[in-house]
């Protein structure tokens, strides 16, 4: 989901360097030592993953909390100079002390802080994206809500006093030309009515937050895109008539049922029938609660219920070895 926004993509790069970096044991322990000295709790970067949330946000939280040490730790090897990862310490350090860097820090943390309730709410073991609508909603809905400047103003207060602790400078990075732009020699008697190319650069330059508050709504409006894309009313619904022909309840399956009926050459009135009397040997074998496909396959036979059990199996077919989680 972030990897199509490129601020955040060189973050996660960036993140991902330094798990590999420290992943080398001797530079874990030079950094396991430096938290011991400044009295701060033992933490571990993780690998960076495709396919978690949590990884992400685990690492955007460990490197707030642990910059001044992981700062430490790059300079002391880089001025030591004793072996290969010279060179690996210097782009990192480069890289972390970036505005840039540290302001979509700030930004993905916040963002993914939110996502994270999600994503947790979807690795319970009973989860169901029916189950999850409300939480998936009210994620959608809260970060709707932080699109304001209000919200990103918090934000920004808090970066700013971060750089202002950790000695950082706050800055614009300026793709393209390197060359100081000046205002032409022929221009120098005139008074313009325009902005020139020294005044627009200047503008940029001081207006700061107003560049990266732009930035944090565009991650923030694709965040909300992507999950009402993937969650969309449709998805959400045919979710939902999972759940209920998870609780053999024909009513509420329909939607789940007529998606695949053709595909499957069900027979709805025998079927309708056949989950009636599924429901009520459910009932008698076990409580009110909803019953996981492997416990339904055990009540469930298919000479005895041969439309219910073809759409089971074709439920767990397409659902084997497959895991209820977030693709960030």
């Amino acid at each position: 989901m972030c990897k199509s926004i490129k601020d955040a993509r060189n973050l996660f790069n960036g993140l991902e360097a330094l798990y590999i970096h420290f992943s080398i044991p001797s530079k874990n322990m030079m950094l396991v030592d430096i938290q011991e000295k400044l009295g701060i709790k033992k933490t571990k970067l993780c690998s960076i993953s495709d396919t978690r949330w949590s990884c992400r946000f685990k690492n955007c939280k460990m490197v707030m909390e642990h910059y001044s040490s992981i700062i430490k730790v790059l300079k002391y090897e880089i001025d030591e100079n004793t072996d290969k990862n010279v060179a690996n310490a210097i782009g990192i350090l480069y890289t972390m002390e970036k505005t840039s860097f540290l302001v979509h820090l700030f930004v993905l943390h916040e963002i993914l802080l939110i996502i994270n309730i999600l994503s947790n709410k979807l690795q319970e073991k009973t989860a169901t994206l029916g189950k999850a609508s409300q939480v998936i909603d009210s994620v959608i809905a809260t970060l709707e809500a932080n699109r304001c400047e209000e919200h990103f103003l918090t934000i920004w207060t808090q970066i700013t006093e971060f750089c202002t602790k950790n000695h950082i400078l706050l800055e614009i990075s300026m793709n393209g030309s390197k060359r100081k732009r000046t205002q032409p020699n022929k221009l120098s008697n005139y008074i313009t009515e325009v902005n020139t190319g020294e005044s627009e650069e200047q503008h940029s330059s001081n207006d700061i937050m107003t560049c990266y508050r732009v930035k944090y709504f565009i991650i923030l409006d694709t965040v909300i895109m992507n999950l009402k894309m993937r969650f969309s009313k449709e998805s959400m619904e045919l979710a939902k008539s999972v759940d209920g022909f998870l609780m053999f309840d024909y009513s509420k399956s329909l939607t789940f049922i007529n998606h695949y009926k053709n595909l499957l050459n069900i027979d709805l009135e025998s079927l309708k029938a056949e989950m009636m009397v599924a429901q009520n040997l459910k009932k008698q074998s076990t409580d009110n609660k909803m019953m996981t496909p492997a416990e339904m396959a055990e009540i469930v036979s298919p000479n005895t219920f041969p439309n219910f059990d073809t759409v089971l199996e074709h439920f767990i077919a397409n659902n084997k070895n497959r895991r209820i989680d977030l693709n960030m």
